[in-house]
Formats: structure tokens, sequence, C-alpha cells
């Protein structure tokens, strides 16, 4: 799986210095060391995602995200978010070309309403779960909903900044920005956490910058986890994506950072010279 995303990030512009820190990023390794579903499932979207989105479509590539894709509903509960992605690119698909293609349209659906029936009663209990159980620096989600105590402002205000707040904290618990569960050493925190540094900058930077259709499939697979928990372990699939566009971020800041230093020396030897 990381062989085949390096390969994809290179092809991308990706110098060596960003694919080294790809290739060591920890959360991934310490899931290679910690067997779970959400490694075999971060395997099989790699592999849908890289038939799907292939430059050229054959009958290889239709039938690797296929099975892909059938293999992704029977490991993870989140699947249902590509199923959903799946129909809405099929109906896309028609509006735009006026074509149906009926393989693909019947397959997505079936898919959809199986999946659908088979992880509802999953979803349910897991939404339930999240709103009481789950801390995000220090809160629930229903405190967050009710309105935290904000000093000095009144509810009309303190109330949506709150649910500002959630939302803001999900994401970085998403990205890996956040405090240990447990009593964790501070550096081992930190090493867990600094790829979010990357990855939070990227995942912004890809909802405005990436293809629409792959804007679409992380929308869908980061919705579950906007309305339900939301964790690191849960991007292992698509943080590539999220790496990619975090790299383009901070080099295109360091780019602007090289450019005012240089127009600031030239500003300041002129003024020394006149």
């Amino acid at each position: 799986m990381a062989a085949a995303w390096l390969v994809w990030l290179r092809q991308r512009g990706l110098g060596a210095m960003w694919l080294l820190l790809f290739a060591v990023l920890p959360n991934p390794i310490w899931f290679v060391l910690v067997i779970s579903s959400d490694l075999l499932f971060a395997v099989e979207f790699g592999a849908f995602f890289l038939a799907y989105f292939a430059s050229r479509r054959t009958r290889a590539t239709t039938l690797t995200w296929t099975v892909a894709l059938i293999a992704m509903v029977l490991t993870r509960p989140n699947s249902f978010s590509v199923l959903l992605f799946i129909a809405a690119d099929t109906a896309w698909s028609f509006y735009r070309t006026r074509r149906i293609e009926w393989q693909r349209m019947v397959v997505s659906m079936v898919l959809v309403l199986l999946g659908g029936l088979f992880l509802y009663p999953y979803f349910v209990l897991e939404m339930s779960k999240a709103a009481h159980s789950l801390e995000y620096f220090g809160h629930t989600p229903n405190e967050y909903l009710r309105g935290l105590s904000i000093p000095g402002l009144p509810q009309w205000i303190g109330t949506p900044l709150s649910w500002m707040a959630l939302f803001c904290a999900k994401l970085l618990y998403f990205t890996g920005l956040r405090p240990s569960y447990g009593q964790t050493a501070e550096i081992l925190v930190l090493a867990r956490g600094a790829p979010g540094l990357v990855l939070l900058p990227g995942l912004v930077m890809l909802l405005f910058a990436a293809p629409g259709r792959q804007r679409v499939l992380v929308i869908l697979y980061y919705l579950p986890f906007l309305l339900g928990p939301s964790q690191d372990r849960y991007y292992l699939a698509i943080y590539p994506l999220f790496f990619l566009y975090g790299a383009r971020f901070w080099n295109g800041a360091w780019v602007i950072v090289v450019k005012w230093a240089r127009n600031s020396f030239r500003a300041s030897a002129h003024h020394e010279r006149t």
C-alpha cells in the first residue's frame, strides 16, 4: 500500500524529502505493528481509489475497484460513504453525458441498498455512543451542542460559537492534533500529532483545490466522523490525499516566505544605498 501511494505522490510532483516523510509517518507504522480492520480497509480503499481514478478506464480497473468496494463493505462501516460517492458519481455522469451506464448504475444501486441495510444498525449505535461518551478537549458533543459557557457572551452568540468549536475540535482530532487519551509521554504525543501539521492544511486545501469528484469523495468520507466519533485512526485510508495537498500548501508557503525575504532584503539594501 505504501509503495503504491508513494508512486502516486511522486507522479504528482512531490520531491524526495516529502516522500521520505510520508514513508516514516508514525501512525501508519503503528497500524502495521497493531493489525486491525483499519489497516485492511486502508489497503482496500487504496486499491479502489487508484483504480477508480485511473487515467484510463479498462476492464481490469473496473474489476479492481468493484472487488475493492465489496471488500470495504465487508470490512468497515464507513465504506457506506464510498457507496454513496459511487451513486453520486454515477448520477453526475448520467447528467453530464446523458448516457446511462447501466452496468455501473445497477451495481452501485444494489451496493448502496445492501450496504445501507447492513450498516444502518451499527450507524445508529455509534451515533448514540459518540454523543455521550467521547470527549473533545474535555467536553462531550452534547455539551458543545447545548452551548458551552463562555464568560462575557450572551447565549445567542455563545451557542453558535460552541457549534463551531465542536466542528474545529473534531477536525483537529481527525487529523491527529489532539491530547492523549491516557498517560502517554509528551514526546510521544507530539510525535503522533506532528503529521497533523501537514494533514490539517492538506484537508482544507483539498476541499478548495482538488478535482471536484475527489472533493465529493472526501466530504462524504468525513461526514460520518463529523456526525459521530472523530479519531485520527479513521484517516488511515485517505491520508495520502491530505498529505499531497498539505505538501503543496507548505511548498507554496515556503515560496511566499522566500519571496518576501528577498523583497525585504532588496528594499533594505536600497534604503541603505540611498
